[in-house]
């Protein structure tokens, strides 16, 4: 018996009373709208997400790209808008995954990952 992804991670909570980073970012919830209001992020910039290996084989790519920041500073994906990262990368990638470390968005020339901007934005916003 396999323990899903939500059992396993409140299994590890009571585990270790100290969260780890990335508990303590889910709990501080930033949203890709912040990141907008702050002005890291501008309305129209490119957006690609990450493919899991076994996705990215099947589909015979590593990202999906055409994405963009819309004018909310939100992400829209086939009609849907998303304000977090982590729901939008779950839904191309078929499961449960972090969209801080697999969305990425091209600023300056460069695609820099979420997590990135993220801490970006911790800086000037405690």
């Amino acid at each position: 018996h396999k323990l899903s992804q939500t059992e396993l991670s409140s299994k590890q909570l009571h585990i270790f009373e100290i969260p780890t980073q990335e508990e303590n970012a889910e709990h501080s919830q930033v949203r890709l709208s912040q990141l907008f209001d702050a002005g890291i992020t501008k309305k129209g910039m490119s957006v690609r997400v990450k493919l899991k290996r076994e996705v990215a084989k099947k589909l015979q790519r590593d990202y999906i790209n055409g994405l963009e920041i819309s004018v909310k500073g939100t992400i829209v994906y086939n009609g849907e808008e998303f304000d977090k990262p982590s729901p939008l990368a779950a839904k191309i990638n078929g499961g449960a995954i972090n969209g801080w470390e697999y969305i990425e968005v091209k600023k300056d020339d460069k695609w820099v990952r979420l997590e990135e901007l993220r801490k970006i934005w911790r800086k000037t916003n405690g």
